[in-house]
Order: structure tokens, then C-alpha cells, then sequence
């Protein structure tokens, strides 16, 4: 046994024999060392291969059970997201041979994302003639570790902008419940990461894969660890329970083991892990140096004994892995490390990656770890994913159970053993003009125009023109690349290993815009822009026509439903940019994404959409001129905070003469990190209206609605305008006509759910803000004007007579108005009345005062006083007496008049001698 070997066995040995000896009820020193041994005993089985179960897809009542879970666990307000690690409702098969093969890895072929990246066994490995055959055996330990020495991450909106998990997976076969020796127990040990802010939590899942109803229930466990519990029939734990979190910087490495024993004659399951980094980890002001080897952070003793004789012992559980016999759910006994999205089913994208994956299984023939048989690049069974994320291995890593996981365009595929002899992972470059060049992917099938499938193609993501990345290479293996650029002609190109690839488009104006718009900095803006310097004076400015669909290879959603793409991303912007008029981002999926859809999530969903705009700590940008900005979300995204417009941590933004066409939620503007900044954003002049899919019956139960967090609003979720979770942002003269106009909750989705999965923690108290911003400038005639980003703000953009708030078609006459509650801690204090509304502003305008001099005015007895040029009295329609008050020794002209109020009137009083 190596001394890494010794190293590893006395972790999990120690670990179990100080939890065995004082912390497991009834356990005695002898038991412990019993226990102890029986961890380190693994009964591997190495059946025969070539012998097939055939396993299909989930059926129908298993995907319905699965997403009923998710369901629960998703809108449980008490339990904390990440804990919602969802299990793949999408998992299917198809049948080579003699055997039922995922389909992702049919035909030992290079197939697309987005899964989880890492090391997976699944029970399969290729022979001597590269078909494809199954194995099976069982282990008592896994040992998973994934090193991260960089990496970072496309912004996308909820929280896949943030953070990631590690899992290791495995499904514990033959625990025994009751003395029945059946049942199949799905454990996921997994670190939850913020790759922004450095904050680290273990978490836990345990699912049971024995057949519907997929729930646990409290008399199947005897015991388990402080701080974990039963939610909606899954185990879940997570440490540290409170704030705050482990603060661990990049480099470091997990390394996490799954274990199963027996204690007292119970099954029993421990969840282990080591941590280290270049840097002192920390926990709150305590310092752990640069290891914590704490061993143990959770365990279940499983209810084994129950109705049995006292002298019962149940058999020992293992973890099966077996590529011919599936759970009994019908997803795979596999064992999987690996990089994956943010949990709750939601994928990341990764920009920039440098890292490893390694696993390791028990051999009880040798007592020793060793490198799992077979390996593929994907997970299966774990609904959270990666994007832009590929994998590959050497001669050398292979001996060690480790892949390299590296930014590039995701495919799944084998790895060691997994692929004929003659397949061989080689590195690819590629270098594209222009530099806003996205580059995609896909398997070859013939000459390069046509043989690029975008079925199976996978986006190239990178942060420069240039891109560098590892694909298989052999008989058969070979690659189509295919540049898109808006206003370019797409080019289709061979992609050869190991030599230097370039790819330059010729100009084409007339295709417009068909790709989405992304630019990361200045320098990306600038190389998009078409025209400007970045400055004040002479912004940058992004105006592109669209007259075809944005391509579908940019129509992915994740597992759980939430489009990959955005339209338009611009990211860590400081120059002035102008979006001039943008175009609609109008898309259309394929049949698959729509199909998707419908079978995982029951979603009726329509062929079309429009991708969001996303704007990230950027300053200085304004949105103007857009003749439709709209688009739809799946419903099962309601509660987290989407948004058609989506302004996350920027500053001195302008949105203006905009026209919203809200299929759920129009516009959001927030800051990630609470209410700690003034942002000093304006939106005027645009208008928000509901689109007519909202009332389409076939679609609008499949689509996302806002959810009034927190507020006195007492109407049902409905279709939104602009929800506001940031301070300082100054909103006025917009037309807001959806069913919710406009909110600002004091505690909203977007913080407690980025605070829970940056920093790991539910704690609504810690991120309650009540946000102060101005729904209204002070009173001004209709000719007024305001400067923002150098544009002159003048106006009403319902013809009223004086610039003050926002119309509302909700309005009730109260003030300030709050949108019926919705908006806390501020309001609109001078709404301008809608035409039409029979409630109306009479505007008294003032001229010939000295500055600041009071002056009044009465109407139908009632008098009001101002100091400024401008009053409005607001009042239903009717006829309506004044009367003004001489001020200042001065004498109003008129004196006193009336009006016959059916709509906002003007009246213009001139004071002198």
C-alpha cells in the first residue's frame, strides 16, 4: 500500500472510529473498531461483462415524481436552496446490442452538453473491438477530489453567475429498512462554492432511488448527525449551519469520500472530506492555516433492525456500480465527481477554467484505492450542470483516476477505457477575426460546410479571439468549426489537432444581427461598437438591425428551465456605450428544447421567445429607442428573479424611451450585494404593457409570473413591470400598465438566494434591505429638462402638462403611491394621471415669483401652498372652481376662473403688479 494509500485508509479509519467511539448512540470502543474495519472492507464484484438488464428512460410516473420533488423543494421558503441538488428528470437511454446505453455516450460518439464535467463511471468500458460493454462491481469507500486552481464564470441571471458545486454521487444498494435488504439510497456529497466571493459549504443530499414515490421518510433513519433532517422526503444537512461561511480562495482542493459501514447492525453512512488551499482557510475569525482534515461532517444510521429479532444483523450495503443494472428509478448506479451548476438543477458557464477530477473506488482484493475501471466525461444521474467546460486524460492521469478539466467547448465522451486504442485526446487552437467571433463546435460529418450538425455542436466560449482547448482524435474523430459574428458572414472551417486554426469572416451588413451580443471590457465593446470612442461626448454605440432569428444553436435551457443565452450581455463596462434602438433578440427553439420542456417539466411552452438583455458591473450604459423588449420564461422559474432587461451591480445606467411588452417580468434592477451602494440609475419615458401570450390559454399556466415578496400587496402573482431590489435610482415619467406595475420588497428572491448560495445561508433577516429610490423628480412644466449619459430627458410621455412621477394605470388617488403596497419604503409622490382614467391633475403653473416665494391656490375650498413654479391637484372629473392668492405684493393674473376637468388641464398664472 502506497504511503497516499495509508494516507487516505487512516483518514476514513480515524474518522470513523472517533465518531463510532463517542458521538453514535451505543456504540462501545469494541464496535468502533469493528466498524472501523468493516469500512475498509470493500466486497468488489467483477461480473461478467456483456450481460445487459435492459434499463430505459424515467418513465412517465418517475418524472413526475421527480419533478413533484423538485417542485417541493424549490418553493419550501424554510429550506435552503442549495440544498435543492436535483436529480437529471431528463436521463434517457437507447439500446446498442445487447445493451441500454445513455444517450449522451450511444455509439462510444462525441455528443453535446450541458452535464456535469468531471470523472463518471458508469459501468461501462470498450473492448477490444471499441463496442461498448458493461461491468459491475461494489465498493464500500469512494474517494472523489476535484483541485480548482482558476476559474471563472459568465454572468447569467438567479445565481449561476456565482457560484458552483463540487458533488461526488454514488447510489448505496441493499440498505436494509425494516430487514429489507431493497432499497437504494442516492448520496451526494458536495461542496457548494462562490467562485465571486470565495465561500465555501458542505452539503448533503439523500434521495431514495428504490421507486416512487423517490421520498424518505423519518421512521427509515435511526440516527444521523446533528444538524441534518428530512425535507420533503429528502435528506439534507449543510455546514456550517450559520454565518458564516468557510472563506476559501482559489487554489484549493476537496477531496470527498462516501462511506458505508455497519453500527450496532445497522447500515450505516458517512459522508467525509479533507480541504486545503494556498491560503488560510477561515471560518468567521477563526483560522484553520491552509488544511482542515476534520474527516466526517455527516452520517445516517439507516432504521435496519426495526421488527426484527434483537440478534438481527442486516447484510452490509455497498455502492454499486454496473452499466447492467440501474437504480430502481432508472437512472444508473454510477459513481461520479465532477464540476456542476449552482444546485436547484440550474447549469454555470464557465469563461475560464484550470482544474482536476479524480476518483477512486475501495478494492478489497488489494485493500487499496485505485483509479475507477472505466470513466466518461459526464455525470448522469445530478440534474446541475456546466457549460463550456471539456475534460481530458493521459496515460499517466488515467493510472491516477484523474481527468484535466479545462475551458472549451463541452462534449461528452470517454475517457480512459471508455474509447478504442486508437483514440487519443489531443489539443486544439484556434484564432478568429473579428475578435467578437463566437466559435462553435461539433462532431464531423463530411466536408466542413456540410459537415457541421448543430444538433451536436457546443459553443467554444472564450474571453479573447483566441481559444485553446482537447478534444478526442482518431479514426472517426474528427471536428467542424463554425464562426458567427453579427454583420459578418458565418464561415465553416475543418479543425485540425495540434496545428494553429484561424477563422476570419468577411463583412456582411445585411445580415444583421444573428448571434447574441456579448462583450466583456472596454476593449470587446469598443471592437463591436460602431461607432464612438467610449467617451462622454462620443459614446460607443451598439445599434444592430435584426431581420432573422438569433441563431438556435443559442436556444439551450438548462435542467431546469432557465435559458443558458442571453440576447445581450455586456459585462465590467465602464466606457459610455449608447444600445440605440435595439432589435427584439428574437429567437426560435428547435423542436427538441420545446419537447424538453414538455416531457421533463409538463411545460406547454410556445416555438418562439425573445432573449433577455443582461447588463453586469457595468456604469455609464443606456438602453434607448428599443421598439419591443419582451420575452418569456418557463414557470417553474417563478419566485426567482428573471427579467427581459436585467441590471445587475451597475451604476449610472439609462433606460429610456423603451416600450416593454412583459410576458412575466419586464425589467429588473438590482444590487447583488444588498443595499450597500448608491447606484444612481434612471428610467424614464418608457412604457410596460402585458403581452397578449400572457392571456393565451394553451401557455400562460407554462409561464413565469412575479411573486410580491414581503409587501402588503394582497393580489394574486401576475405578469410584472420593474422590480427595483437597489438604492438610488431615480424612476419617472414611465407608463406602467401590467397587472403589477412596479415593486421594490424590502427582502426579494434575488438576495436571499444569491446570500444562500454565495455564502450558504437562508437567513432573511441578513438580507433585508429597504431600498430608497425616486419614483418622482419635483414638480416641473412638461419642458423641463434633465440630463443623463448626455441626453436631454424632457417631456410626458402621456402629453401631460408637467413632469413629476410615473403613470399608473393602477393608481386609486392615493399618496405617495406604492402600486398597492408593492413598492415599501418609498412611493410616487406626484403620479401623472392616465388619459382616460376619469381622475386628472389640474397644473397651476406659476411665473413672475422671486425664487422660493410661497404662493396658493384654492380649489373647491380646499387650499394648497407651494413654493415652487408648479402645483397639481389632483381630482376626478368634473367642473372645478380656483382661486389664487396674491403673493409677495404681487397680484396673480387670472385671479380665479374655473375648469372643466376630462383630463390634465394646464392653467398659467402670472404674477405682477
Amino acid at each position: 500500500m502506497g504511503v497516499k494509500a495509508v494516507l487516505r485508509s487512516l483518514v476514513v479509519g480515524a474518522v470513523l472510529v472517533a465518531l463510532l467511539g463517542s458521538t453514535v448512540s451505543g456504540a462501545t470502543g469494541s464496535n468502533a473498531r469493528e466498524s472501523s474495519s468493516a469500512a475498509l472492507a470493500s466486497s468488489v464484484d467483477h461480473l461478467s461483462t456483456g450481460v445487459s438488464t435492459a434499463h430505459s428512460a424515467l418513465s412517465p410516473s418517475v418524472t413526475a415524481a421527480l419533478t413533484q420533488r423538485a417542485r417541493d423543494l424549490e418553493r419550501a421558503s424554510g429550506l435552503p436552496a442549495s440544498l435543492g441538488l436535483e436529480p437529471n428528470v431528463g436521463y434517457s437511454t437507447v439500446r446498442e446490442g445487447s445493451l441500454e446505453v445513455p444517450a449522451n455516450i450511444a455509439g462510444d460518439q462525441v455528443s453535446p452538453g450541458p452535464t456535469s464535467i468531471g470523472v463518471n463511471d458508469l459501468g461501462f468500458r470498450s473492448n477490444s473491438a471499441g463496442a461498448l460493454e458493461a461491468y459491475s462491481y461494489r465498493t464500500t469507500s469512494l474517494d472523489g477530489t476535484v483541485t480548482i486552481n482558476n476559474m471563472s464564470l459568465l454572468p447569467v441571471m438567479t445565481n449561476a453567475s456565482n457560484a458552483i458545486t463540487v458533488q461526488e454521487n454514488a447510489v448505496l444498494n441493499n440498505v436494509t429498512l425494516f430487514g429489507k435488504s431493497v432499497y437504494q439510497i442516492w448520496a451526494q456529497n458536495v461542496i457548494f462554492y462562490s467562485v465571486t466571493g470565495d465561500q465555501l459549504q458542505l452539503l448533503t443530499d439523500g434521495w431514495n432511488f428504490t421507486g416512487p414515490p423517490v421520498a424518505l421518510y423519518q421512521n427509515d433513519i435511526y440516527e444521523n448527525s446533528p444538524g441534518g433532517y428530512l425535507f420533503g422526503g429528502v435528506y439534507v444537512h449543510q455546514v456550517p449551519l450559520k454565518p458564516p461561511a468557510f472563506t476559501v480562495r482559489m487554489p484549493f482542493t476537496i477531496r470527498l469520500y462516501l462511506n458505508a459501514t455497519n453500527i450496532d447492525g445497522r447500515n450505516a453512512l458517512f459522508f467525509n472530506y479533507t480541504l486545503s488551499s494556498k491560503y488560510n482557510i477561515t471560518l468567521g475569525s477563526q483560522n484553520f492555516g491552509t488544511s482542515i482534515n476534520r474527516g466526517s461532517f455527516d452520517w445516517i444510521i439507516f432504521n435496519s433492525t426495526a421488527g426484527k429479532p434483537k440478534s438481527y444483523r442486516a447484510p452490509p450495503a455497498s455502492f454499486l456500480i454496473s452499466g447492467s443494472q440501474p437504480s430502481g428509478i432508472g437512472l444508473p448506479n454510477d459513481a461520479e465527481i465532477a464540476i456542476c451548476g449552482p444546485s436547484d438543477g440550474f447549469s454555470a458557464v464557465a469563461r475560464s477554467l484550470n482544474a482536476t477530477a479524480q476518483l477512486l473506488y475501495l478494492d478489497s482484493a488489494t485493500g487499496d484505492y485505485a483509479a475507477v475501471p472505466a470513466a466518461f466525461t459526464t455525470t448522469e444521474d445530478t440534474g446541475e450542470s456546466v457549460e463550456g467546460v471539456d475534460a481530458h486524460f493521459t496515460a499517466a492521469s488515467a493510472a491516477e483516476g484523474i481527468a484535466y478539466l479545462t475551458s472549451g467547448p463541452e462534449f461528452i465522451y470517454g475517457l480512459w477505457n471508455a474509447t478504442a486504442s486508437d483514440i487519443h485526446d489531443a489539443p486544439f487552437a484556434v484564432r478568429a477575426s473579428p475578435a467578437s467571433t463566437l466559435i462553435w463546435v461539433s462532431p464531423q460529418s463530411g466536408t466542413a460546410n456540410d459537415g457541421f450538425q448543430n444538433a451536436s455542436a457546443a459553443w467554444a466560449l472564450a474571453t479573447g479571439p483566441a481559444m485553446r482547448f482537447w478534444l478526442p482524435t482518431g479514426p472517426g474523430e474528427t471536428y467542424a468549426l463554425l464562426g458567427l459574428a453579427n454583420d459578418y458572414a458565418p464561415q465553416y472551417a475543418d479543425l485540425l489537432a495540434r496545428s494553429s486554426n484561424s477563422i476570419d469572416l468577411a463583412t456582411d451588413p445585411a445580415l444583421g444581427l444573428y448571434v447574441p451580443v456579448i462583450a466583456f471590457g472596454n476593449a470587446q465593446v469598443a471592437a463591436i461598437a460602431q461607432s464612438g470612442d467610449g467617451s462622454l461626448a462620443d459614446p460607443y454605440v451598439i445599434s444592430y438591425a435584426q431581420s432573422q432569428p438569433i441563431s438556435s444553436l443559442f436556444g439551450v435551457f438548462d435542467l431546469f428551465t432557465e435559458p443558458l443565452y442571453p440576447g445581450l450581455l455586456l459585462s465590467g463596462v465602464t466606457a459610455h456605450v449608447v444600445i440605440q434602438d435595439p432589435p427584439d433578440l428574437y429567437i426560435r427553439y428547435t423542436a427538441s428544447e420545446i419537447a424538453g420542456l414538455a416531457y421533463n417539466w409538463g411545460l406547454v411552452v410556445p416555438p418562439w421567445n425573445y432573449l433577455p438583455m443582461e447588463i453586469y458591473d457595468s456604469s455609464n450604459i443606456s438602453i434607448v429607442g428599443a421598439h419591443e423588449i419582451s420575452g418569456w420564461f418557463p414557470a417553474f422559474l417563478t419566485g426567482f428573479l428573471m427579467a427581459s432587461l436585467f441590471l445587475s451591480n451597475d451604476s449610472h445606467v439609462l433606460v429610456a424611451h423603451n416600450a416593454f411588452s412583459s410576458m412575466g417580468s419586464a425589467m429588473a434592477i438590482v444590487d447583488p450585494f444588498g443595499n450597500s451602494s448608491r447606484e444612481d440609475n434612471t428610467v424614464f419615458g418608457n412604457t410596460f404593457r402585458g403581452n397578449a401570450l400572457d392571456q393565451n390559454a394553451k401557455f400562460n399556466s407554462s409561464l413565469y409570473v412575479v411573486l410580491a415578496f414581503n409587501t402588503t400587496y394582497t393580489g394574486p402573482p401576475a405578469v410584472g413591470g420593474l422590480g427595483v431590489f437597489s438604492s438610488g435610482n431615480t424612476i419617472y415619467d414611465n407608463l406602467f400598465a401590467t397587472p403589477i406595475g412596479a415593486y421594490s420588497p424590502p427582502q426579494n428572491p434575488l438576495l436571499s438566494y444569491v446570500f444562500d448560495n454565495d455564502l450558504g445561508y437562508q437567513d432573511y433577516a441578513s438580507v433585508a434591505a429597504q431600498y430608497t429610490n425616486s419614483w418622482n423628480i419635483a414638480l416641473e412644466p412638461a419642458n423641463y429638462v434633465r440630463m443623463a449619459n448626455g441626453f436631454a430627458l424632457t417631456g410626458s410621455i402621456v402629453g401631460a402638462p408637467f413632469q413629476g412621477g410615473n403613470v399608473w394605470s393602477t393608481w386609486n388617488g392615493s399618496l405617495p403611491y406604492t402600486d398597492e403596497g408593492l413598492i415599501v419604503g418609498g412611493g410616487d409622490r406626484h403620479p401623472v394621471p392616465l388619459p382616460g382614467s376619469g381622475f386628472y391633475a389640474i397644473v397651476f403653473e406659476a411665473s413672475g415669483l422671486p425664487s422660493g416665494t410661497p404662493w396658493s391656490v384654492t380649489v373647491d375650498g380646499k387650499v394648497h401652498t407651494a413654493t415652487r413654479p408648479i402645483q397639481v391637484v389632483y381630482a376626478p372629473t368634473g367642473e372645478y372652481a380656483y382661486s389664487v392668492a396674491p403673493a409677495a405684493g404681487l397680484t396673480p393674473h387670472p385671479r380665479h376662473g374655473s375648469v372643466d376637468l376630462t383630463g390634465n388641464h394646464l392653467v398659467r398664472i402670472e404674477f405682477g403688479s
